[in-house]
């Protein structure tokens, strides 16, 4: 087995990374006095839960919590894996204790954005409604034109707004 090097989170800022796998946990707590970092296998009170997770650019140590912010990130219908996805890291520009590490999820659907694919569903849904295809939508109509939903209102428009 090749042996992989440690990288740390700063230097992969503006960088992205693809999760190959996410290892055991250890507990970690840095040691100032002695300049050194404390590992232990089981709980200690004052040490962090921290993932090894292996990753193209190679293995970073990651808290619990930050992981699962990156489940959560990618998560669809109550599922989610890191394993294969693609990252990308940003920071908040500080340095020391107050850095802070924002790691979001590189886009996989390039298809088009979210007004795209509603504008898309809901004209299709209308044209099967109109052409009778499915009766449950034949019923259904549109409260208004979806043709420009960026069109000025006219007064009539907006008096038949329920409000």
């Amino acid at each position: 087995m090749e042996s992989r090097k440690f990288v740390k989170m700063s230097d992969l800022v503006n960088e992205r990374f693809t999760v190959v796998k996410v290892g055991k946990f250890n507990y970690k707590k840095w040691d100032n006095d002695n300049r050194k970092m404390l590992v232990s296998e089981s709980w200690v009170q004052g040490y962090n839960k921290v993932y090894q997770v292996e990753t193209d650019r190679g293995l970073v140590d990651m808290s619990s919590a930050k992981l699962g912010e990156m489940l959560e990130s990618v998560s669809k219908f109550g599922e989610s894996s890191v394993v294969g996805r693609v990252y990308n890291v940003k920071s908040n520009g500080k340095s020391g204790m107050d850095i802070r590490y924002f790691i979001n999820p590189e886009r996989t659907d390039t298809s088009g954005s979210g007004y795209q694919k509603a504008m898309q569903a809901a004209n299709e849904i209308k044209l099967r409604s109109q052409q009778g295809a499915d009766p449950e939508l034949a019923s259904l109509q549109p409260p208004v034109e979806l043709d420009d939903p960026f069109a000025p209102m006219t007064k009539e428009d907006m008096e038949s707004i329920p409000f």
